[in-house]
């Protein structure tokens, strides 16, 4: 119950990742009536499926969500999709590196400090997801969740030496 009350009450910018979508499976109407252009969800496939049911193409499910949610979509996997109700990105250089336990909260935080900054909602998830591969690509096996902070540290300094 706590979040539809934060999401009616906030005005802000929210990202919403595991528990806080799982725990809607059997109340999905009670979530997405209370998702806002302003909300980022963040579902790995199977928290997708079970918020939005089996899906044939990933691009096309994942738009779709975003226009039944009015959210930003980060649909995590080795192709991440990036959608919000008017534009589609597709990440096709994802990390397999990535497919460890707790990588994906790490995405959330880089996302929630993106849009923390002032970035607009879609623009950070998609910056978010491109800085976490990326970090992943340099690392490279063996990548655990402790990992990604000092990585990205280096991955935000590339950016900001090019």
């Amino acid at each position: 119950d706590l979040v539809p009350c934060v999401l009616e009450k906030l005005t802000g910018r929210v990202v919403l990742d595991a528990d806080a979508l799982n725990v809607f499976q059997d109340r999905k109407t009670k979530l997405f009536s209370a998702l806002h252009e302003k909300c980022i969800l963040t579902p790995h496939t199977g928290e997708f499926k079970r918020l939005f049911g089996d899906f044939e193409d990933k691009v096309t499910a994942t738009r779709q969500a975003a226009d039944r949610t009015g959210a930003v979509i980060v649909h995590k996997g080795v192709e991440t999709v990036i959608a919000a109700h008017d534009r589609v990105v597709k990440h096709q250089s994802g990390s397999p590196h990535l497919a460890t336990a707790g990588t994906g909260d790490v995405l959330t935080g880089v996302i929630a400090g993106l849009v923390g900054q002032g970035m607009d909602t879609f623009r950070a998830s998609c910056a978010a997801v491109w800085i976490h591969s990326r970090a992943a690509e340099q690392f490279g096996r063996g990548l655990t969740a402790t990992d990604l902070p000092d990585l990205l540290t280096g991955v935000l300094n590339e950016l900001s030496s090019s």
